[in-house]
């Protein structure tokens, strides 16, 4: 069976500045050096015809998700920031779903949930992906251990 098809899509997890660049907030150690093998697979989607979608932290600057606001993480991916941007080398040539947008904890793709009281939310990608038919996903990613894997597990 081929990777992709009009029935896969790839999803590319949260390639931002913050995650991917080391001077980022929250930079993943060697993060940058795997954009090359991230782009092979958004080019074989593409070719195939698969949907490739993106999902971005967009966190607003104060949120319980920070440290400084009571959280566990440095302050990272703050909406309209260099951080939040997705990785210069990195192709954006389909759908973008941004996640954390609320102040809510987002590390799925899929869904979102708030830090106070705990009710979780969809993001839009199921929807997403089950208008366009597809059956199965590819993931790729930086933080393998956190919202790579949390997309992977609500997939």
């Amino acid at each position: 069976m081929d990777r992709y098809d009009p029935a896969t899509a790839l999803i590319v997890v949260d390639v931002q500045n913050d995650f991917a660049d080391p001077a980022g907030g929250l930079s993943v150690r060697g993060g940058d050096r795997i954009i090359g093998a991230i782009e092979r697979e958004i080019e074989a989607a593409t070719t195939a015809g698969a949907l490739v979608a993106y999902t971005q932290d967009w966190h607003p600057e104060t949120t319980p998700h920070f440290a400084r606001d009571g959280g566990i993480w440095p302050v990272h991916c703050v909406a309209g920031t260099w951080g939040a941007e997705f990785y210069p080398a990195l192709t954006v040539a389909g759908p973008v779903v941004r996640k954390g947008v609320g102040g809510e904890d987002g590390y799925s793709g899929f869904t979102v949930r708030e830090p106070v009281g705990g009710e979780t939310r969809s993001t839009g990608l199921e929807t997403l992906l089950r208008e366009r038919g597809v059956r199965r996903v590819v993931l790729v990613g930086l933080a393998t251990d956190y919202c790579v894997k949390a997309t992977a597990l609500d997939a």
